[in-house]
């Protein structure tokens, strides 16, 4: 319009009005409309373009250089105190420049060395959040926009150098404020970690020459991040109240969709591989719990998780469920109560996971399989094979957790040569299962065997009743001498069960 009609005049009164409203206000709504103002003038197409860029690069300067004056000013005092005009005044500047930097590439400028200075002061705990965030929030900005502006064919060495030492420096100084920062430091510096790390993560060797910038965060920085979320996301909503009025509601409401942002950040780099799947244990582990709020996020990472390395998975799974079962044996001095809402809760979440592994009993039978004989191995974990003592072991119960995964398994991962009741033997010792699975101190074997059973003679076998029950114990038990009789197929055995009878997983 300013072109057509030849309005020059008109565009010299908009432009000096947008400079005039920057410099007077500080509310971010209004800050972030006229950036993206600027940004729509600003494009290079347009013939005013010169115009334009000439009247914001002096605001911009006259931004930047204010900022310096005021850190020159504040050199030897405080931080802290907001009501100290300068401290105020320099906050407030950069979250001007942070607003401009979300629309228009400010890296022509440099002030990456101010920025750091800033955020390590922050890191001390000697600098306002007023201050430290839109540090942060522009520095990270600062290293999008070179990134975006290397060609990936022939990057600038020394530019890339630079995004490399800027990306580190960042990542090192907001770990340090998840663990030492207020709670807007954190939550700001824990949003960029997740953006940096997905920008920055192994699938950036795609992009040819760029790939020498891929970040890996180490195991302390992953699992810092896994704690944040434990603690920001699932500790902070278990001490929510019920609102009274609908401004409580409309503010619990807002303080969910933050977690949820922050479980769906950490969750998202959980499932492209770049933090590790076992950190994210515990995460998996408040599904039920939380199920409500966050269930539908779980659940989806779950299901990716399983998709990307069935191996990962299942270990995951498996030493989540670990960790929830150990958490109750603390509770209770060594003895899992067995009646209280935590252990219903525990097998619930079992079970649930189970579920995600949906209709195709083949493509999940590996780590299904996996799951049953390395929660075996828990439950017996301190059981001595051998010996003359049939003590149960500690945490036998936890195979009350196994069996929850029962139902997803093939017939012939149940009672095969190979099965889970071969393995289930082995891992006893000759002659002990029958020995023991009658005796009430060792009742959850006895109710595991039968999860076993029931589902294998809900797949086609004709058991039922009181011979249902024990009829898995004398099936388990191989006759002693010759070779053995072969076992019968079941009336109802499905033809994907005879093709899988040599392709059985081994240990």
């Amino acid at each position: 319009m300013y072109v057509e009609m030849r309005a020059q005049k008109h565009l010299e009164e908009l432009l000096a009005h947008l400079k005039e409203l920057m410099l007077k206000h500080s509310t971010i709504d209004v800050l972030n409309e006229i950036s993206t103002t600027y940004n729509l003038l600003l494009n290079p197409d347009f013939t005013l373009h010169s115009t334009v860029d000439i009247v914001f690069s002096q605001l911009t300067d006259d931004l930047f250089s204010n900022c310096k004056q005021w850190m020159e000013a504040l050199k030897d005092q405080s931080l802290i105190d907001e009501d100290n005009d300068d401290v105020y005044n320099l906050g407030v500047n950069l979250k001007r420049i942070t607003s401009l930097f979300k629309q228009v590439d400010l890296t022509r400028w440099p002030f990456t060395e101010e920025l750091i200075n800033i955020i390590e002061i922050g890191v001390d705990g000697n600098a306002s959040d007023m201050i430290v965030v839109p540090a942060l929030t522009s520095l990270h900005l600062h290293i999008l926009w070179s990134l975006q502006g290397l060609d990936e064919t022939k990057p600038d060495r020394s530019i890339m150098r630079n995004i490399r030492t800027l990306t580190e420096t960042l990542v090192k100084n907001c770990h340090n404020l998840l663990k030492l920062g207020s709670q807007a430091a954190q939550q700001e510096a824990f949003v960029i970690l997740c953006d940096l790390l997905m920008v920055f993560a192994k699938q950036l060797k795609n992009r040819g020459a760029l790939g020498v910038l891929v970040h890996i965060p180490d195991s302390s920085l992953q699992s810092t991040m896994c704690d944040y979320v434990m603690e920001r996301v699932f500790g902070d909503a278990e001490g929510d109240t019920e609102p009274m009025t609908d401004e409580e509601a409309y503010a619990q409401a807002e303080k969910l969709n933050d977690r949820r942002v922050l479980l769906s950040g950490f969750l998202k780099l959980v499932m492209y591989s770049v933090v590790e799947m076992n950190v994210a244990a515990p995460v998996f582990g408040q599904y039920v719990k939380f199920f409500p709020d966050y269930g539908d996020l779980i659940r989806t990472a779950i299901t990716r998780c399983r998709e990307a390395s069935p191996l990962k998975w299942y270990r995951t799974i498996l030493l989540s469920l670990q960790q929830l079962y150990s958490t109750l044996q603390e509770e209770g001095s060594g003895v899992v109560n067995h009646t209280s809402s935590e252990w219903s809760e525990l097998k619930d979440l079992a079970r649930r996971i189970a579920l995600t592994t949906g209709f195709d009993l083949v493509k999940c039978r590996h780590p299904i399989v996996g799951i049953h004989r390395d929660g075996i191995k828990f439950a017996l974990q301190d059981y001595e094979k051998g010996g003359d003592d049939t003590t149960p072991p500690s945490q036998l119960d936890f195979l009350d957790i196994v069996s929850e995964f029962s139902f997803r398994l093939l017939g012939v991962d149940r009672t095969g040569e190979k099965g889970i009741l071969a393995f289930l033997r082995g891992q006893l010792g000759e002659g002990v299962l029958e020995e023991v699975v009658k005796k009430e101190e060792w009742k959850p074997l006895l109710n595991y065997l039968c999860s076993l059973e029931k589902y294998q003679a809900g797949m086609g076998g004709t058991k039922n009743g009181e011979e249902h029950e024990t009829s898995v114990i004398t099936h388990s038990v191989k006759k002693k001498g010759g070779r053995g009789t072969k076992r019968k197929q079941t009336q109802g055995e499905t033809e994907t069960n005879k093709s899988l009878r040599l392709q059985t997983p081994e240990d």
